[in-house]
């Protein structure tokens, strides 16, 4: 088959949405794309390469992301493709796969990680052809806004409630609560199962890459507090094309945990997606990760295909 790889331009972004929609329930939209390419934290130590694939015609018919951000695990990279359902079996995937893993070897590359699907092992057989080993598995949940019964939560929402303040940042907004949320989130983010062994971003760019995202709203971001202090939050981001919303983030303070606070942000979350007209609440949470995936089955979250993550260890890799 005849196609080209060139880098991904921002007219790209409609064609490469609906590309993503094939194999994603709750795809980046048009503009999270561009986004992804024009708010990238460029500095030291930062890398990213965005191709298409591209037909005579100007159809795009592959995708193809790699990147590292100057926070992540030394030498490790992240990996995104997608094929066109049509078009597989084409040689479209093995070229993006060997132009994303040479430009990572050529930035100091040792280590790519890569996500597929569970319901898609052909994808994952693909990766592991290529060297690619199994490193965690990662469970994706829904939630049905409207069935979506909170009267079993009553209780612990007033208990919590009257032990706490509950508020948003859209109730409380600037530069004093924005470090509060940044200071919450980097001690939590931590005892996911899945770190391994990132930093944090700055406050600066932290603060861009999510409060300045195309779907963050400052009313999605729901926090708990004991007194001035921040010690619980929940993050929501809208998606309006597909009137999802999306549990981006949730966290709690280890001596905080055991009395019920992600639970109620999570049911206080729902309460907003209602507001806003979502038809369904989606999650994700790490296979090793009990508790919050507990959280998620009392609340009546229904399990969907998930994403498995492998990743490869690279050798010849030159400093960048």
């Amino acid at each position: 088959m005849d196609f080209t790889l060139r880098l991904f331009e921002v007219d790209d972004a409609p064609q490469v949405a609906a590309l993503l929609a094939q194999v994603d329930p709750d795809p980046p939209g048009i503009a999270d794309l561009i986004e992804l390419k024009t708010g990238f934290p460029w500095q030291d130590g930062a890398f990213q390469l965005l191709l298409v694939a591209v037909l005579p015609d100007g159809r795009i018919v592959g995708w193809g992301e790699v990147f590292r951000k100057p926070w992540h695990k030394a030498g490790k990279f992240y990996q995104f493709l997608v094929v066109d359902r049509s078009h597989r079996r084409m040689g479209v995937g093995r070229a993006l796969v060997a132009a994303l893993e040479q430009y990572a070897l050529e930035n100091g590359g040792t280590e790519l990680a890569v996500d597929v699907r569970d319901d898609a092992p052909a994808d994952r057989a693909f990766a592991e052809r290529r060297g690619y080993v199994l490193d965690r598995h990662i469970f994706e949940s829904v939630l049905d806004v409207a069935s979506f019964d909170e009267s079993p939560f009553l209780g612990a929402v007033e208990q919590v409630s009257r032990e706490f303040r509950i508020l948003s940042l859209a109730d409380q907004p600037g530069e004093e609560s924005e470090r509060k949320v940044y200071d919450l989130r980097v001690t939590t983010v931590p005892d996911q199962p899945s770190m391994d062994g990132s930093g944090a971003p700055p406050f600066e760019l932290w603060r861009r890459e999510r409060l300045n995202h195309p779907g963050h709203r400052h009313d999605l971001l729901l926090i708990a507090a004991d007194g001035d202090r921040f010690v619980g939050e929940t993050y929501l981001r809208w998606n309006e094309e597909n009137r999802s919303m999306y549990t981006n983030y949730t966290g709690v303070l280890r001596e905080y945990r055991g009395r019920q606070l992600a639970l109620v942000l999570k049911v206080l979350g729902v309460r907003l997606a209602r507001k806003y007209g979502a038809l369904t609440m989606r999650t994700n949470n790490d296979s090793e990760n009990g508790p919050m995936l507990a959280v998620n089955r009392k609340m009546g979250y229904r399990p969907e295909p998930g994403l498995h993550f492998l990743v490869k260890r690279m050798e010849g890799a030159k400093s960048p």
